[in-house]
């Protein structure tokens, strides 16, 4: 081994911080035992396969990922892993949980939904004007495509910035190709167990993404399409 090489590498491994690696590392984990949690539930049905020989089959397959999650997440209220511990039953608790910690779970998610389809699904690359939440990617024909996708919570004070700025610099980046802007809500109809966005109902909030997106696309030649899965704590059937 060649010591002074060998010495100065040592050294630098030793004065790197890994905090953030193995936070990413213990998240990814989290992750992953909860989607396998939900594969374990009676409802849990496995996605068929589908053979991707288009950008239309592409961008179906991811469509299809995003209604399947919404299946789970409003019709079978698979919403725990989306809000921290706390007492469902009493006001402002559980709360729900920031975006970085509901991300490891969305990507395991989506590879599980598209693998073996080719579609590889990224978390946070850097794309030189920031850090883009996920990118899928899939190589067709020796073609590559890819769609990036832009997250955030509906009551996060940067979502218009996270639409109107940051999706479209990571679209520029990636030659203007598809985009989704998805939001994840957890405002309840009354606003009993979480009350923001306090300026908008979620009805309001659809038309409001639609609107911009509209907009976007319209004006700036984009291809966003906006999507709001509704994570919020609603009474069971027998109480409603």
């Amino acid at each position: 081994m060649d010591i002074e090489f060998a010495n100065p590498l040592i050294k630098k491994l030793k004065d790197i911080d890994w905090t953030d690696y193995t936070k990413d590392i213990e998240d990814e984990k989290e992750g992953k035992t909860i989607v396998n949690s939900l594969k374990r539930k009676p409802y849990y049905e496995p996605h068929a396969l589908v053979k991707i020989e288009s950008e239309e089959d592409f961008l179906n397959v991811i469509s299809n990922a995003f209604e399947e999650l919404r299946h789970y997440v409003e019709d079978q209220r698979w919403i725990e892993p989306f809000w921290n511990d706390g007492d469902s039953s009493k006001p402002n608790s559980p709360t729900p949980k920031r975006e970085t910690k509901i991300q490891p779970t969305l990507k395991v998610f989506f590879e599980k939904q598209l693998d073996q389809t080719g579609v590889h699904v990224v978390r946070e690359p850097h794309e030189g004007t920031g850090v883009l939440d996920f990118k899928f990617l899939i190589t067709i024909n020796g073609k590559r495509h890819v769609l990036c996708l832009e997250f955030k919570l509906a009551h996060n004070n940067n979502l218009k910035h996270g639409l109107t700025t940051q999706l479209p610099s990571y679209l520029k980046a990636n030659r203007y190709g598809p985009g989704i802007f998805f939001v994840m809500w957890f405002k309840d109809e009354k606003g009993e167990y979480f009350e923001k966005p306090i300026n908008k109902t979620k009805s309001e909030m659809i038309k409001y993404l639609e609107k911009k997106v509209k907009e976007l696309n319209e004006k700036e030649g984009y291809k966003i399409e906006s999507v709001l899965i509704d994570a919020s704590i609603k009474p069971s059937a027998s109480k409603s």
